[in-house]
């Protein structure tokens, strides 16, 4: 197999990717950087926006744009006007924990975790958004990272980087979880 390099980034954390079928581009985020990019690989350009806090993921939004995990909240962002528009703020101390890593899932609820920003202890979690409501549903994470649902969409995926564990959850018709 060879690896071809399709885009010099040298972004500082470049996280997220997430495919856009309609627009056949890569979404992806520079966590470190501050910035949201998409990539077009067929004319290799790729987009950034500046944001004003650290981005941990993003997913596509049924009105179209994006939904942005910011420190600061859940956020809408156009990408035609740039503008950015609070969803909903999060529970936890905003100094110490941030989004990081998120994925939809099959009945497009947002799934998104948590960084405790020290990683020294589990004080971070996971939610879920429903485009109302961000729901705690799991606690006791030092870092959330690598969400993946299995194929019938009825198991959750999560792995906690510093404690190198990889959790599992039953998720339900209406996104209630359980472990």
């Amino acid at each position: 197999m060879q690896i071809e390099c399709v885009l010099e980034a040298a972004a500082l954390v470049g996280e997220s990717p997430l495919w856009s079928v309609a627009e056949e581009k890569l979404w992806w985020c520079d966590i470190d950087g501050c910035v949201v990019h998409r990539f077009d690989p067929r004319s290799g350009r790729d987009e950034a926006w500046p944001m004003p806090a650290e981005p941990g993921c993003v997913a596509l939004a049924a009105e179209g744009g994006l939904l942005v995990a910011l420190r600061s909240g859940l956020h809408h962002f156009s990408p035609d006007t740039g503008s950015l528009m609070l969803l909903v703020a999060p529970d936890y101390p905003q100094a110490t924990t941030r989004f990081n890593d998120g994925r939809c899932d099959a009945g497009g609820r947002f799934w998104v975790g948590t960084l405790y920003e020290p990683r020294s202890s589990p004080e971070a979690a996971l939610y879920t958004y429903d485009g109302e409501r961000l729901v705690r549903r799991a606690a006791q994470i030092t870092v959330a990272n690598g969400l993946a649902f299995s194929p019938d969409g009825r198991t959750a995926y999560l792995a906690d980087s510093p404690a190198r564990r990889i959790d599992c959850f039953d998720v339900d018709a209406t996104s209630v979880l359980s472990q």
